[in-house]
């Protein structure tokens, strides 16, 4: 028996044909090492990575003077790691911040399933007033620890007996916010204030234009795109695979470069300043009444803060983007005489401002120090309105 299976063996050559197929797996596998080290070194010397930390470049450190330089440390690497998730797809309002816990940053997912920004070390979830913040990414607190945020400060200023909570999202515009308002009031999420913290994202407004934005195509390839940021299908510590997760990412950002151009191609044209400002100073009145009407009929006192800006009456020494510095002061200049039941101009502020030093962490987002003096603002004219909380706390309904 054994002789005829020796024999088969030396008929059919497998002794040679293993050798060959050996020496084949040895060879490749060899290359693949040599290869991945020769990437690995490539990827050393280019460090792609540090392409995650160019918004850290254009943090001011001046603007965090007085507070510890640990705390500092760790919100700098926290928001690193944050921006490095990228945005979430939402229906309706398109994106969102995606759920995320660290020492200094978190965004927390509430009773709804909502997202929202962490303020206070304890929040008073049976405070008999419930005030909600919305905004874009500089009531969000971009830069910020979660205790120097606007909804924190608020929260602060105003004491016991009210319970803020931050439903800011980054890059939001006031079309956005008016969205987020009216799922939460759907769901049942019902506050007795809400603040709109508006102005900084006017450049953002591109989504209420009329293109489509929120097919299941867009929502689709916004998904892969942010996926391909977020995390990567091919595990990274293998020099080849980071360099085929990079071709993919690259790949799937050209797919979506056709979104980004639609929704900022009216700033890339030369426009005409004055007549743009007037259409988004109308498309923000418009939505601020809508935002009224939805507030009464749930019984909500809607209030609406037209905020500082780094483009308009603020420091030269920090210069807003481009686009901001063209339509920004047209638009601000247009809003001087608007007068609207609880609006607050706060445009001027920066002037009005005792800050030492930067009122700006970069080119567009608050000082903590700035971000308390806003704060104080808004909570003078609630108290105003409302001749102190502790009447509307007595007697929420």
């Amino acid at each position: 028996m054994w002789l005829r299976v020796k024999t088969w063996i030396s008929q059919y050559n497998f002794s040679s044909r293993y050798q060959s197929l050996a020496y084949t797996f040895t060879n490749f596998f060899v290359a693949l090492i040599a290869l991945n080290m020769l990437l690995g070194l490539f990827l050393r010397l280019t460090d792609p990575a540090a392409q995650s930390n160019d918004s850290r470049k254009h943090v001011d450190l001046r603007a965090y003077r007085g507070l510890p330089s640990e705390r500092l440390r760790q919100v700098l690497n926290d928001f690193d790691d944050f921006a490095a998730m990228g945005s979430v797809y939402r229906p309706y309002t398109q994106i969102g911040d995606p759920p995320f816990e660290s020492p200094s940053l978190n965004v927390l997912r509430d009773e709804y399933g909502f997202e929202y920004r962490k303020g206070a070390n304890t929040e008073n979830n049976e405070a008999p007033v419930k005030i909600f913040l919305f905004g874009g990414s500089t009531s969000f607190g971009v830069h910020l620890a979660d205790e120097w945020t606007l909804g924190a400060k608020l929260q602060e200023i105003l004491g016991e007996g009210v319970s803020v909570r931050n439903y800011s999202v980054r890059s939001f515009s006031w079309y956005q916010t008016h969205i987020l308002f009216q799922r939460l009031l759907h769901a049942g999420n019902t506050p007795q204030l809400a603040i709109f913290i508006d102005g900084a994202s006017i450049q953002n407004n591109g989504w209420s234009r009329n293109y489509p934005t929120s097919t299941w195509k867009a929502a689709r390839l916004w998904e892969e795109a942010q996926q391909g940021v977020r995390h990567t299908n091919l595990p990274e510590f293998i020099p080849l695979f980071k360099v085929l997760n990079i071709l993919n990412r690259n790949r799937v950002e050209k797919k979506m470069s056709w979104v980004m151009e639609k929704r900022y191609a009216y700033l890339k044209d030369k426009i005409d300043l004055e007549a743009e400002a007037k259409k988004t100073k109308k498309s923000y009145l418009e939505t601020l009444h809508q935002r009224e009407a939805v507030a009464s009929t749930f019984g909500v006192t809607p209030y609406f803060v037209w905020q500082p800006n780094a483009a308009y009456e603020c420091s030269d020494e920090k210069q807003a983007p481009e686009e901001y510095s063209q339509l920004i002061p047209e638009v601000y200049k247009s809003m001087r005489w608007v007068r609207e039941t609880h609006f607050l101009n706060l445009s001027n502020l920066c002037k009005k401002s005792k800050v030492e030093g930067p009122l700006f962490v970069d080119n567009l987002h608050y000082s903590p120090a700035f971000t308390e003096e806003l704060a104080q603002a808004i909570a003078v004219e609630i108290r105003k309105d409302y001749k102190g909380l502790r009447q509307l706390a007595s007697n929420p309904s």
